[in-house]
């Protein structure tokens, strides 16, 4: 027979029994879930030998010490009571003194994703990385990044037509299109400016064309090696060829070729006439002869045209034919023109008629060497 317990016993006994932990019904922990109750009370815990479900809210003030954390399903669900706006979910760093920032993605209430942080955003991949964007129906854009440097977008109704950045040693960079089907891969640069090329050289691939009117027929080509033609409307205006021992040659062609006719202004003491500027010139005397006809010839070798006209009174003179080479200093191999014959020409005397002087620039040995065609009526 039991001893009897004190009532001091009892009591103590009775006061540790108010809220005892137990399953239900008292059965014993298997395989399968069984509520957890304490007192007479059901808990929102079950319990099995191998598992813990939680019916109702759970709060983690500790740290969960598993690094590790599996889920036995498809999809990961975070809900978040937004109030019709946003909900967030935060990833902290331990430690908020070192150089870092939480990361914070946003859901907004009627879809999309926003990822924000007041730091750099950093993200890995071992081998490559793959987005997707579905654009309804079958079309699905895909871009992808490749260990190695290069990035591809698709077109999401076709995957074979798709543009390329490619990065390689020494931070060679290829853009690139494709169209798997055809050749209609354009691609097009529209700045909101200038199109601006900076310490480079701009290369194109022999018979390509530099187009000047949107690809109609006005354009840059080299037609051939060492072969550059300048097309205007269809037609080939200017031909300039690199012909080695064989020299250089520039061909117009089915072309003429003019210049800007100016006309100097008038002075009595020195009429300058600047050849630099253009190589056919005119001059009429003013109300009286011109001392210095003062000539300024380019750095180059050529023939260049004057035409004198007199006056409404006639028998204008000029006394001197000075020449100047292209810096504007006097001519190092003569200072004067060298005309036909050794001395300067006599000019029509008529009123308002016509010489024409001709010079062939000898740049080399600064020499202008002149003829006159005389007396040309009106």
């Amino acid at each position: 027979m039991p001893r009897s317990l004190s009532k001091s016993k009892v009591e103590d006994f009775e006061l540790k029994k108010k809220n005892p932990l137990g399953l239900l019904d008292d059965s014993n922990l298997d395989s399968h879930l069984k509520s957890l109750k304490i007192g007479d009370k059901t808990s929102l815990l079950q319990l099995s030998d191998s598992e813990l479900k939680v019916d109702g809210d759970l709060s983690i003030a500790g740290k969960l010490t598993n690094p590790e954390l599996e889920f036995d399903s498809t999809y990961i669900d975070f809900k978040m009571n937004t109030d019709g706006s946003f909900g967030y979910v935060r990833f902290v760093p331990d430690d908020l003194s070192e150089v870092r920032d939480p990361l914070t993605m946003f859901f907004g209430a009627l879809g999309g994703m926003y990822t924000y942080s007041d730091g750099d955003i950093f993200q890995y991949a071992r081998t490559n990385f793959h987005w997707l964007v579905h654009g309804g129906g079958d079309a699905v854009v895909t871009a992808s990044l490749v260990a190695g440097g290069k990035f591809t977008l698709n077109d999401g109704d076709d995957t074979g037509d798709k543009f390329e950045i490619d990065v390689g040693t020494a931070g060679v960079t290829t853009l690139a299109t494709t169209d798997d089907d055809g050749a209609g891969a354009n691609l097009t640069l529209d700045p909101d400016g200038d199109l601006l090329f900076s310490g480079c050289d701009v290369k194109m691939d022999t018979t390509k064309k530099l187009y000047l009117d949107g690809g109609s027929d006005t354009y840059i080509t080299e037609y051939s090696d060492d072969v550059v033609r300048y097309v205007v409307g269809g037609d080939v205006v200017m031909q300039i060829s690199e012909k080695g021992d064989d020299g250089n040659e520039i061909n117009f062609g089915q072309t003429c070729v003019g210049f800007t006719q100016l006309e100097p202004t008038y002075d009595a003491t020195t009429t300058a006439v600047d050849f630099r500027f253009s190589n056919k010139q005119f001059v009429t005397f003013g109300s009286g002869n011109i001392t210095n006809l003062s000539m300024t010839f380019p750095l180059v070798s050529g023939n260049f045209v004057l035409l004198l006209k007199q006056d409404g009174t006639g028998s204008r003179t000029i006394t001197n034919y000075k020449v100047a080479e292209f810096d504007e200093s006097t001519a190092d191999g003569s200072a004067s023109v060298k005309f036909a014959g050794g001395s300067n020409p006599t000019l029509t005397t008529d009123a308002n008629h016509v010489d024409i002087l001709s010079f062939y620039w000898d740049a080399d040995n600064e020499i202008a060497y002149g003829v006159t065609t005389l007396d040309f009526q009106f």
